[in-house]
């Protein structure tokens, strides 16, 4: 199985969860599982290319340029949902205090818009709950800054205002 990145583009946006691939000469795409995997494809090729999990409807493998990438975070380890012990089970002010949110109506947000799978989110009496899993899919590794990432490229602000990019692979 191939791994799972989080990857930030030049505006700091995530796209969680991804699979990382690079691509041969007879075009045939082949997966990048560790960091230097990473690193290396990307100090030889000016783009990356990637499938989105989070969007399962989108299944096409698309294409990423090294110069709108910030850093590449993992590879990320998703346990299995199929047995989920107690102690990974949260409620949504519980949740939001774990991933650092606002409050625990973006989690309620994120299950009534369907972002959760049936087997990681359930109100039970007016309660919700949500899994760990479930928020790991849904809102990324917890404190993934944390996280030893490949920062490809360094976005800094110069004195007229303007972003500069400074390569680092």
């Amino acid at each position: 199985m191939a791994e799972l990145f989080a990857v930030y583009n030049r505006k700091h946006y995530k796209t969680w969860p991804v699979t990382l691939y690079g691509m041969d000469e007879e075009y045939q795409y082949f997966s990048l599982n560790t960091k230097e995997e990473v690193r290396t494809w990307l100090q030889t090729s000016n783009k990356i290319y990637y499938r989105d999990h989070e969007n399962e409807k989108e299944a096409a493998t698309k294409e990423l340029l090294k110069s709108q990438i910030d850093t590449i975070v993992g590879p990320v380890q998703l346990e299995s949902p199929d047995k989920v012990s107690l102690k990974e089970v949260y409620s949504l002010k519980e949740a939001a205090n774990i991933w650092k949110l606002a409050n625990g109506g973006t989690v309620r947000q994120a299950a009534l818009r369907g972002k959760f799978k049936e087997n990681e989110a359930k109100k039970s009496e007016g309660t919700w709950f949500v899994t760990h899993h479930g928020m790991l899919r849904v809102f990324g590794p917890i404190e993934d800054e944390k996280m030893d990432g490949l920062i490809v490229n360094l976005f800094v602000l110069d004195e007229s205002g303007k972003f500069k990019t400074h390569p680092q692979l």
